[in-house]
């Protein structure tokens, strides 16, 4: 029975291990801690976005703080029912289905069609973030889109990472295009 129980821990041991390798590098690739920072352009002040960091070569999207391949996406309940914004840098909200049916899976309403949920937008999914958080990503080109409501013109940019680099900062700046509460709404 002791012998049962060491291997049993020894195997769980080996597989935390691994994935802890896997964290450190994807693909054999050193990672790169890059801090993303999004301000308001007239204010400079940090701001809650929902965003997509996708890597340009295989289309696949990353989410912070580790770099992990994002989730499933959410039940549109979950958006229904309001999500606890957390203030915590590397918080992540739900993942939200963007594009493509939906209402097979339970991922997406059914009303958008195979329709993007907003025009402009052309990742699969998006997720909320703080506006101040940290990603770890492997060397190569990448896309990271933003959007902050339709006050904001939404931002897409690439974003290279080179291999060598230990850390990486990078601020994005929104801006309006129209202030609805100035104008009393």
């Amino acid at each position: 029975m002791r012998t049962k129980n060491l291997i049993l821990i020894f195997t769980i041991f080996c597989a935390f291990k691994t994935q802890f390798l896997l964290a450190q590098t994807q693909s054999g690739k050193e990672l790169v801690s890059v801090n993303i920072q999004i301000r308001e352009a007239d204010t400079r002040k940090v701001t809650p976005v929902m965003l997509c960091i996708t890597h340009v070569k295989d289309s696949v999207v990353y989410t912070p703080p580790h770099g992990e391949i994002a989730e499933a996406p959410a039940n549109p309940n979950d958006f229904f029912n309001g999500i606890n914004y957390n203030s915590d840098l590397n918080w992540i909200g739900p993942i939200r289905k963007m594009s493509g049916k939906g209402f097979v899976n339970g991922q997406r309403t059914y009303v958008y069609g195979d329709s993007p949920s907003l025009p402009y937008w052309h990742e699969p999914v998006m997720y909320q973030v703080s506006g101040n958080f940290t990603i770890d990503l492997f060397p190569g080109k990448w896309r990271i889109s933003i959007e902050h409501g339709n006050e904001y013109v939404p931002v897409q940019e690439m974003l290279e990472i080179v291999a060598g680099k230990k850390k990486l900062v990078r601020k994005f700046y929104l801006t309006r295009w129209i202030n609805l509460p100035a104008m009393g709404w």
